[in-house]
């Protein structure tokens, strides 16, 4: 599982970001520098099962939650 803190370093960092969630059919965020937090959000839980308990404080317009609802997570109490 991954750890720790990444900064966005360069716009090809955020392109290849882009490109990983276009590759699986996700839906891109509004803002195109918050596709990279939904790339690091997916890395960070893609080795936790489906039916986990995962909690986005900081959803404003729920593009982690969609994000976790295209990979299959289950049990939202909220829009999507």
């Amino acid at each position: 599982m991954w750890t720790g803190v990444r900064v966005l370093r360069s716009w090809s960092e955020l392109g290849r970001s882009i490109h990983f969630l276009n590759a699986r059919g996700y839906r891109f965020h509004s803002n195109p520098m918050k596709c990279w937090d939904l790339h690091l959000i997916s890395e960070f839980v893609d080795d936790l099962e489906r039916g986990e308990l995962v909690v986005d404080l900081g959803a404003t317009n729920l593009g982690a939650v969609r994000l976790l609802h295209q990979m299959a997570f289950v049990g939202f109490e909220a829009t999507i």
